[in-house]
């Protein structure tokens, strides 16, 4: 199957690479399997939306979108009682921020909080370290799927308007 999939491969993002390995894999049983007939389709007759879309896709090319599934998976990010120090200190250190005015000490108390958000930060990297990468990831995706509807959008107006 990798062999077919490697001769297959055009996709111009890692996100697109996965959903074609993952479609591949899980053939005839892929879901959505009508709809993405239409989308294929829709795609090879409007040359232009195509341009549009490939533009838009290929700025997904970094390697951490091979890890964003994990995101999506339960537990990815587990949460522990204990984990309502890290809302406890932003807010000590936003109080110490605004009170530095009125009271001097409050740069020391400022100073300690930042060593201990230093050692939590060292104490929690090694869970939190895998799931950094796909994060940051994240805004690029969003940016993409905006930029994709907006150019739905477009086509589908372009489709409306009468012909000259």
């Amino acid at each position: 199957m990798d062999a077919v999939f490697a001769s297959l491969d055009r996709t111009e993002s890692t996100l697109g690479q996965q959903a074609l390995y993952h479609r591949l894999r899980s053939a005839p049983a892929a879901d959505h399997a009508d709809a993405f007939e239409a989308l294929v389709t829709r795609l090879v007759g409007d040359e232009a939306l195509r341009g549009r879309v490939r533009r838009v896709l290929v700025r997904l090319q970094h390697p951490y979108g091979y890890d964003l599934w994990w995101l999506a998976q339960p537990d990815a990010i587990q949460t522990r009682p204990w984990h309502v120090i890290f809302t406890c200190i932003s807010a000590l250190a936003v109080a110490s921020m605004w009170a530095i005015p009125f009271w001097h000490g409050a740069v020391l108390l400022l100073i300690g909080i930042g060593v201990i958000n230093l050692l939590m930060r060292i104490t929690t990297s090694r869970r939190i370290a895998p799931l950094a990468g796909p994060f940051r990831q994240l805004s690029a995706l969003i940016t993409a799927g905006d930029a994709l509807r907006t150019a739905r959008r477009r086509h589908r107006s372009a489709r409306r308007l009468p012909a000259r």
